[in-house]
């Protein structure tokens, strides 16, 4: 019996995934994402962006920082994982995980997630996406 495959043909692949596939070091990995408050989050694609930001000059003297990971999967969806690490007394790490349609969904979840202001990490991690991937030439900026 002919598969759904063998009746429509290959399923389409997104231009973002092709673009990943051709600038990518390394074949898709899986991966699982730890999230509080929400069950883990596991897919399979590439690690293509991040962006971190600390309290300090240093990073090896930052007591309370941030991590902003930015994933593209193989079905083509934006991961953010969002990490934010402190050695304070009585606090500890958070773990934070979203799925996106599309990389302007990435930026405005970004804002949303601090208080309508895009931080440090979540920029720098805009900035590392930009320059990795030449689809998203000028989403670094907004245009007026």
């Amino acid at each position: 019996m002919p598969t759904l495959e063998d009746v429509l043909g290959p399923a389409p692949i997104s231009p973002i995934v092709s673009e990943v596939r051709a600038v990518a070091a390394a074949p898709p990995a899986a991966k699982r994402l730890t999230r509080d408050e929400a069950l883990d989050l596991a897919f399979t694609g590439w690690k293509v962006a991040v962006g971190r930001c600390g309290d300090r000059t240093y990073e090896v003297d930052w007591t309370r920082w941030t991590v902003v990971t930015l994933y593209v999967t193989e079905s083509g969806k934006f991961i953010v994982a969002i990490e934010r690490h402190s050695k304070w007394e009585g606090q500890g790490s958070r773990y934070a995980a979203t799925v996106h349609d599309t990389f302007d969904e990435v930026v405005d979840h970004l804002t949303s997630d601090n208080d309508g202001r895009l931080g440090p990490a979540s920029k720098t991690m805009i900035e590392d996406a930009v320059s990795t991937l030449p689809s998203l030439a000028g989403a670094d900026v907004e245009r007026v």
